[in-house]
Formats: C-alpha cells, sequence, structure tokens
C-alpha cells in the first residue's frame, strides 16, 4: 500500500513531495520526467531530466511517476513498482480511478484559488484573459477536492487536509504530515519551503471564484463530513459542464 499525496495543479503537491522527501520519507516519482505522448499514454523516459520548455516551472521538481499521477492512478500492475509505505502523487482527478487496495493514508493539499489560478496562468495552463476556462478552473478545484473526500470516505481512507498557504506562512506546519504518515522529521524537511514573495492573485469575480473562495476557507474549518454535506458535487459538476459548452 502506498501513501498519497494529492490535489489540483498548482496546488502544492509538488512542494510538500519534496519538503517530506527531504524529511527522509522514500517516495516513489521522478525529479523532472519527460513525458512524451503514445496515443492516450504518458510514458516516462527516465528520471531526473527536465522538461522541456516552459514546463519545467518547479526549481524543485514534480516528483511524478506516469502513468499514475495524472493518467490512470493507482492500478494492479503498479503494486511492485514501490514498498509498502513509498509516498506518491497522484492528481486530483486521478485519485478516485485508483484502486483502493494500493492506497494507505491520503494527505489532501489545498491553496487559495485566486493564486492558484494565477500560477496556472504563469505556467501557460489557462489564459489569463480566458474568464470561461478561469470559471471552470475554480469549479474544478471544487469538484475535484471533493470528489477525494467522498472517494475516501467510501472507502474508509484516513486523510488529512494541508493549507499551502498557511504552509509557506509556518513551515514548521509540516510537522502535521510528518505525524500522520508516522514517519520523516520536519525539522529538515520544513528549510526547504519557500513562500513565494511574488505570488499573484486572480482578479475574477462571479459565483465561480465566490464558491471556491468558501469552500477553500472552510476546507480548514468544516470536517470532511460537513464539507460533503455542505457542498452538492453534481450541482457543481452540472454548473462546470455547462460553462465548458458555453
Amino acid at each position: 500500500m502506498y501513501n498519497i499525496i494529492t490535489g489540483c495543479k498548482r496546488s502544492g503537491t509538488s512542494a510538500l513531495m519534496f519538503a517530506l522527501r527531504q524529511s527522509g520519507i522514500p517516495i516513489l516519482g521522478h525529479k523532472y520526467p519527460i513525458r512524451l505522448k503514445n496515443g492516450d499514454i504518458m510514458l516516462d523516459v527516465g528520471s531526473f531530466k527536465p522538461f522541456s520548455g516552459e514546463d519545467r516551472k518547479n526549481t524543485n521538481g514534480y516528483w511524478e511517476i506516469s502513468p499514475i499521477t495524472d493518467g490512470t492512478g493507482l492500478q494492479k500492475e503498479h503494486q511492485n513498482w514501490g514498498v509498502k509505505g513509498d509516498l506518491v502523487k497522484v492528481m486530483s482527478w486521478v485519485l478516485p480511478l485508483s484502486e483502493p487496495d494500493l492506497v494507505d493514508k491520503i494527505i489532501l493539499i489545498v491553496r487559495h484559488p485566486r493564486e492558484m489560478l494565477m500560477s496556472r496562468v504563469k505556467c501557460g495552463q489557462i489564459n489569463k484573459n480566458d474568464y470561461r476556462m478561469l470559471k471552470i478552473g475554480a469549479l474544478s478545484f471544487v469538484q475535484n477536492t471533493l470528489s477525494v473526500l467522498k472517494w475516501a470516505k467510501e472507502h474508509n481512507k484516513e486523510l488529512i487536509i494541508i493549507d499551502y498557504n498557511d504552509l509557506v506562512v509556518k513551515p514548521h506546519k509540516l510537522h502535521l504530515a510528518c505525524h500522520f504518515l508516522e514517519r520523516g522529521d520536519y525539522r529538515i524537511g520544513m528549510k526547504f519551503i519557500r513562500k513565494n514573495i511574488n505570488a499573484k492573485w486572480c482578479d475574477l469575480d462571479g459565483n465561480e471564484m465566490k464558491l471556491a473562495i468558501n469552500f477553500y476557507q472552510n476546507c480548514m474549518v468544516y470536517d470532511q463530513d460537513t464539507l460533503l454535506k455542505e457542498y452538492n458535487i453534481i450541482t457543481i459538476e452540472k454548473m462546470a459542464i455547462e460553462l465548458a459548452n458555453k
């Protein structure tokens, strides 16, 4: 069984993976995997090699392994890729595809949606003037996070939520992750958590952003059952589909 770091794009999954790796926790993933498209399959062609061009944004690495991270999730054929307790990065929209028997504990990291969306803009994932895609991005944050919570509840998985924005201001809170995983020395790993002093926020307004901000704030207030009761994932999915079809 593997322990999981999950979250949305640009939510801090890579930063948390790196900090925990430096804390002494073994991980299953490459620093800079090169991905080549082969039909619908993403292939790793070696570890510690750089992404090309604009894709290489995280100077401390991505610590991903395809196709687990962003393709298939953990499947039976992956059970011997690592050893029990290895930490694996699985993106939030992929985790519910995983084989439950391969998943032990889950750390879900969330980031303020305004900052997260602007980071996606800076990385070229979304055009800053494409308000429809920005709105879809805000809704996807809520939808994918709820999907992880729902999946974890259905399969009786231990899960904690870590706030990226809080972590970069208070790096000692890495102890929450180490304590949860019951391994690693957070005092070492916290030295590798850096606040981006140039981080900017997306100025998107509207109901979608209001919903995303409200949800993000309540992630650190409500327990997981309350979040699932307060936010209707089906309604949010319909909102996203309607926007995508416009």
